[in-house]
């Protein structure tokens, strides 16, 4: 019972301790949030083995084993990246190891009230130093790009933890009129302030979806409903025009010269908005690699020779270039093996689902730990229910 809490409250805590580590990196200062969710990492790795479940046994065998080779194989040829590599498979291997921790993991402690909490938390923090005028904005590090990251630092994790949680905070806030009310009075200003293409689609794609998958909803709130949607019309025609949303887009455009669609139009220019350059990063890493020998392509070209090119920021590209076709096909086994002895519910899948298909796309989801551990969460038995 103890260790439960003591687990629960060091959940609640990543958001705040996320919160911290942003803060220190920001002024270049080492970020301690990696080390809270090894040590969560190692807890969930012990319990596991006592599970005495041979599937699991396998998986976790699969892992230890890669790793171990891969260890050896950095320490004979380039000592000097060990470490970032060793790094790289800790963070790859997170996910499938907290998702088989998180799904046979039982506790009353872990539950969508435990996501609800966080999920407040972490837009109270993104939101409170605003008024303020404290915080930093993500043109400090990208001169195209405008946006509020709060004292957050990473520019893509908090929205996919935003997006990711959603479905399940919304599905456990609809039960609860009390809880609904700070949650849209929240989420707002939030998607006012940090509103990406990613995210405002994927918001459009959620209310879809509960639009859906709640049915029943539409018959006994129908007039509540109504009354939402025309409120959020009427917010959105009255303040994403002055929200960072639009700040953003206009400062890519400007950046990039773009004064009318013709201008957009263009490969370089598609790639530049929309993509974010992603396109020229993934032909600058391929060429990297079509370069290579055919060992390094087989082991794959090191996740530090990647992030000095610059990673794609696609993670099944940044994967598969980091560690190789014989990396990518071990990886691919133990994901499939977790991903084969879970069982979700509606809801957690769709969440679990959408957010991997947004891996495809803007990447900082399969290999970042801060993502990662809800994506894990999701696999609890007792969350999104």
């Amino acid at each position: 019972m103890k260790k439960d809490k003591i687990l629960a409250y060091l959940l609640m805590a990543l958001p705040i301790i996320d919160f911290i580590s942003g803060a220190l990196t920001w002024n270049n200062l080492p970020n301690i949030g990696l080390i809270f969710k090894v040590l969560i990492l190692c807890y969930a790795t012990y319990y596991l083995l006592k599970s005495k479940d041979k599937k699991i046994y396998i998986t976790l065998g699969i892992i230890f084993i890669y790793s171990l080779i891969t260890s050896i194989f950095y320490l004979l040829t380039n000592r000097s990246i060990l470490i970032n590599e060793v790094s790289n498979i800790i963070k790859l291997f997170f996910l499938p190891i907290m998702l088989l921790f998180m799904y046979k993991y039982e506790s009353k402690y872990i539950n969508n009230k435990l996501i609800y909490i966080i999920y407040i938390t972490y837009l109270l923090l993104y939101l409170i130093p605003y008024p303020f005028n404290l915080g930093h904005n993500i043109s400090e590090v990208y001169p195209n790009k405008d946006l509020y990251m709060s004292y957050f630092y990473i520019g893509n994790e908090l929205p996919n933890i935003f997006v990711l949680l959603l479905p399940v905070v919304i599905n456990y806030s609809l039960k609860n009129i009390k809880l609904f009310i700070p949650l849209v009075l929240l989420l707002i200003p939030m998607l006012i302030l940090m509103g990406t293409k990613t995210m405002y689609l994927s918001i459009l794609i959620i209310l879809i979806f509960f639009l859906i998958y709640k049915r029943e909803y539409l018959k006994k709130y129908k007039y509540f409903i109504i009354g939402g949607l025309v409120s959020f019309t009427l917010l959105g025609v009255l303040l994403i025009p002055n929200s960072d949303f639009v700040k953003n887009i206009n400062t890519t455009l400007e950046y990039y010269n773009v004064n009318n669609i013709n201008d957009l139009l263009t490969r370089e220019n598609i790639d530049n908005v929309i993509f974010s350059n992603r396109l020229d990063f993934l032909n600058d890493v391929n060429k990297e690699y079509q370069s290579s020998n055919t060992l390094t392509k087989l082991t794959g070209i090191s996740r530090t020779k990647l992030d000095n090119i610059k990673n794609v920021e696609i993670d099944i590209f940044d994967i598969f270039y980091s560690i190789g076709i014989i990396g990518t096909i071990i990886y691919l086994i133990v994901m499939i093996l977790t991903f084969t002895q879970i069982k979700y519910n509606t809801i957690n899948l769709f969440s679990t689902v959408f957010i991997i298909l947004i891996s495809c796309i803007t990447g900082h989801v399969l290999i970042s730990p801060m993502v990662e551990i809800y994506i894990a969460l999701l696999a609890n038995k007792k969350v999104g229910i």
